[in-house]
């Protein structure tokens, strides 16, 4: 496999010489091979094709993959990243992303705080239910739920709302 095969930009032949080097460590770098080659692809298409990887076409780049969850906004800038630190052995001078500036490693989920009336009317409901052929105590099992998460504060994984 040469080391530029498939990479078109400026830093394509790095780019090639990069995964060459860590896929010969035994390394899978299937994610990572994709990353690349959509930077690859954005350096030689979505710039004026003579850009090389600065701040500015990295950060235009990371911005055309908003619609990503910030984790694998991360994981795509934390991928670059560690090319930027290879191609930094013998080019001392070229781009390094700032890690400061990634997405935070989760966003946290918001509770959501119910208020009395909001509990009073899923109490209501649960009042409603009738005895099902598996559970002929459903009612009593809901409404005990129901006041049990409230009064202690718990909140379950399946209702959680970002």
């Amino acid at each position: 496999m040469s080391g530029d095969a498939g990479f078109a930009s400026i830093p394509g032949p790095i780019l090639g010489r990069y995964l060459e080097l860590q896929e010969s460590l035994g390394r899978k770098y299937g994610v990572e091979r994709g990353v690349l080659k959509n930077l690859d692809r954005y350096l030689t298409i979505g710039t004026d094709a003579t850009a090389d990887l600065d701040q500015n076409t990295f950060s235009s780049w990371m911005r055309a993959h908003e619609a990503l969850a910030s984790g694998v906004r991360r994981n795509w800038m934390r991928i670059v990243y560690n090319f930027c630190l290879y191609r930094r052995r013998t080019e001392p001078a070229c781009f390094l992303p700032d890690p400061a500036l990634f997405p935070p490693l989760h966003v946290p989920i918001r509770p959501n705080i119910f208020s009395e009336d909001e509990i009073l009317r899923v109490l209501a409901a649960a009042d409603r239910l009738g005895p099902h052929s598996n559970s002929l105590l459903r009612r009593e099992v809901y409404r005990l739920a129901v006041v049990l998460l409230y009064t202690t504060g718990m909140r379950p994984w399946a209702i959680t709302r970002p």
